[in-house]
């Protein structure tokens, strides 16, 4: 169940990975007091830690990667950071869960956007590519990270009940 939850929050660009990950170290932990064994092994929450890592790092810089693959400069991907975090916060007042998805996508746009042409000085058409690219890049993480966290779910899951 905790897997379900923690793909879904993970799709919401939510910690869900993390949930995850907690649950079956709360688990591990009570097996060993209940049992005296262990539910997991330490590889396999270790792995599933490292996937989740990756997640997060795939998260934060695909936006950043997606605005200078469109031409954006160190500005664009600055602001698609910002403007990632920002879009999903506030999108997430509006129609959520989608809100929080797209907020975050839109956000990073209008970031790289707003940041190369004020701050980069760049043409508005210069500005508006890189803009899409960090839009573009950050949809694109959160299709990874959603395939990471079910990867996480099914090693989970396999590990709980193969000893």
């Amino acid at each position: 169940m905790m897997n379900m939850i923690g793909i879904a929050l993970t799709a919401l660009t939510l910690p869900g990975m993390w949930v995850m990950l907690l649950f079956a170290a709360l688990a591990q932990w009570w097996e060993y007091w209940a049992y005296g064994t262990w539910m997991f092994s330490w590889w396999t929450l270790g792995a599933c830690g490292a996937i989740a890592l990756l997640g997060e790092i795939i998260e934060v810089v695909a936006s950043a990667f997606g605005a200078a693959k469109f031409g954006g400069t160190r500005w664009g991907a600055v602001g698609s950071i910002v403007g990632t975090i920002l879009g999903a916060v506030v999108g997430s007042f509006f129609l959520f869960p989608l809100g929080t998805i797209l907020g975050a996508a839109i956000g990073a746009g209008g970031g790289a956007l707003l940041c190369e042409r004020h701050i980069g000085k760049r043409t508005w058409q210069d500005a508006t590519k890189a803009g899409t690219g960090a839009a573009i890049g950050r949809l694109a993480a959160s299709l990874v990270k959603t395939g990471l966290a079910i990867t996480v779910a099914i090693i989970l899951s396999v590990a709980a009940f193969v000893p």
